[in-house]
């Protein structure tokens, strides 16, 4: 299964670039990668001591009308010396824009946890988006579609293969000139399983280049094998590095 998706997120990757390369658009801004690193560290000691290692990557690039983004994030908890989370997602998605606001995308996703209630989950997905807005003081973009998850359970090491229906909501406002504030909620529901990941952020920018990024996370499982609970939470500090 990771073999098959890596070459599927290598193959959308490269027809996306493919099609950038083939325009002949000469703005500066269009085609050119850019993104942000995170790294996020807490521990706190007492009658218990817990460690938090958060990091991401992500890269984007704009074209005149195919846009690529790609995601990678690692978190590694520990308590009392003992790992107690390990989850690495990688997501891909390429998309065509039909107008300043509506465009269609491709998604493709992997999540390997080794504490949760699902040991690995991947998707593949498509459907249409919508950005009502889109400027510099405030983003909003509504994405909608259809795919197909493969889940492996932690436990038992069944896997299930299912008809999806994603939801996807992006919304950030800039309080102030060094303030945001961003509320992601991403939904994949089906027969077996409806899985909800939402995050809430407070970004406070440091230079013109650096934020300090204080974020809460809830990601949750209604079909959750007896014995392991279906809801995470993840409370963050961390740095973001533009480039």
């Amino acid at each position: 299964m990771k073999t098959v998706l890596q070459g599927v997120l290598l193959l959308m990757t490269g027809l996306v670039s493919t099609a950038q390369a083939n325009n002949t658009d000469t703005e500066s801004k269009l085609y050119q990668w850019y993104g942000e690193r995170s790294l996020g560290f807490n521990r706190s000691t007492g009658n218990s001591s817990t460690q938090n290692l958060l990091g991401k990557l992500r890269l984007q690039r704009d074209g005149r009308q195919w846009d690529s983004d790609i995601k990678l994030e690692a978190i590694v908890s520990s308590a009392d010396g003992e790992k107690n989370r390990q989850t690495t997602t990688v997501e891909a998605q390429a998309g065509y824009r039909f107008s300043d606001h509506s465009y269609s995308f491709a998604n493709v996703r992997y999540m390997d946890d080794r504490f949760g209630a699902f040991a690995s989950q991947a998707s593949v997905s498509t459907g249409i988006g919508w950005k009502p807005f889109q400027g510099e003081r405030r983003q909003f973009a509504l994405e909608g579609g259809v795919g197909v998850r493969h889940s492996e359970q932690q436990l038992t090491e069944q896997r299930d293969s299912e008809l999806v229906m994603r939801g996807k909501i992006d919304w950030q406002y800039q309080l102030t000139d060094t303030t945001q504030v961003i509320k992601n909620l991403h939904v994949e529901s089906g027969r077996e399983n409806t899985q909800v990941e939402s995050e809430a952020a407070l970004r406070l920018k440091i230079t013109a280049d650096l934020g300090l990024k204080l974020s809460y996370r809830l990601r949750s499982s209604s079909q959750a094998p007896e014995g392991i609970s279906g809801t995470d939470t993840l409370t963050a500090v961390s740095l973001d590095m533009a480039f």
